[in-house]
């Protein structure tokens, strides 16, 4: 078993395996405990998502750490406009954080925020920290107007981790970070009209009722998630600034985004219903498994990248 363990951890595809088996465990268990109160076709189309998110954190890790660290600039731009789509939209009731796609509703927050944090860590090394710094803000300055204080918070607490893990004048962090922070004041200040549906904010409490055991194994089902993620993204430690920044920032985020439902009226990612914050976890976890794994690019520059 441990040495199937290892030549899995050894390439950045079965990195990402190993870290999926977190999240597809904790969305088991989500299953299990929304199926009283969700109708099976949303049943289906959780799982299936559930599924989809594990093999797309494979996929797109076997791009390797090379390849994203190209991307990851262009992507974020992308990501930006898919975060400003939802603008566009009448929204409901003045929210305005959904992109309509048939009958599929995307949450834009949840599937642009790990592409906008790679994008500003790989913006880093090449001595760019103002532009990484002025794309977070560009993506907080779009949260106010949804306005989406969950995904502002875990951006900003992504943000504050990707300054502090990168190459840049401890001026330039300080005053990024507080940036960061204050940016989070106005989607803050702002009422949030939409009720909280228990299959989706209110997933652990569900579990809670059924049993405290399960409401206990929901709440550690969940924190393996960052955890995970968080010993992954120890071996980026020693590489370049774009792998180290950008797994330390991955981790923080995502590490928000379950916090976030503590503080207020927020989706429980993966174990809550909701296919867009499964995608958005499945993201992170391809890009720490890339970027962290054994078998993972050399940094641009070394000999063996060359």
């Amino acid at each position: 078993m441990r040495a199937v363990l290892s030549r899995l951890g050894s390439s950045p595809a079965g990195h990402a395996a190993l870290l999926s088996l977190a999240p597809l465990s904790a969305g088991a268990l989500g299953l299990l405990v929304m199926a009283p109160v969700v109708a099976p076709v949303r049943l289906a189309i959780q799982a299936g998502a559930l599924l989809a998110g594990a093999l797309l954190a494979t996929g797109l890790a076997a791009i390797g750490r090379a390849r994203l660290r190209a991307a990851a600039p262009w992507a974020a731009l992308l990501a930006l406009i898919l975060l400003a789509a939802p603008l566009a939209d009448a929204g409901l009731e003045g929210v305005r954080r959904w992109i309509d796609l048939g009958p599929v509703r995307v949450h834009a927050s949840s599937l642009a925020s790990p592409a906008l944090l790679a994008g500003a860590a790989a913006l880093l090394p090449r001595g760019r920290g103002l532009w990484s710094l002025a794309l977070l803000l560009a993506a907080q300055a779009l949260h106010a107007l949804h306005p989406d204080a969950g995904q502002a918070t875990a951006l900003a607490a992504g943000g504050v981790a990707l300054l502090a893990a990168g190459p840049l004048p401890r001026t330039l962090r300080i005053a990024g970070a507080i940036a960061l922070a204050a940016s989070i004041a106005p989607p803050w200040a702002q009422r949030d009209p939409l009720p909280a549906l228990p299959a989706v904010e209110g997933i652990v409490r569900l579990a809670a009722e059924r049993a405290a055991g399960v409401g206990a194994l929901a709440v550690a089902l969940l924190a393996l998630v960052p955890a995970g993620l968080a010993l992954a993204a120890r071996s980026a430690r020693s590489a370049d600034a774009f792998p180290r920044a950008a797994s330390v920032a991955l981790v923080a985020y995502v590490s928000g985004t379950l916090a976030a439902p503590v503080l207020g009226n927020f989706p429980v990612p993966v174990m809550g219903f909701g296919v867009s914050p499964i995608l958005g976890i499945a993201l992170c976890t391809a890009l720490v498994a890339a970027l962290s794994a054994r078998g993972g690019s050399p940094p641009a520059g070394s000999p063996a990248g060359a």
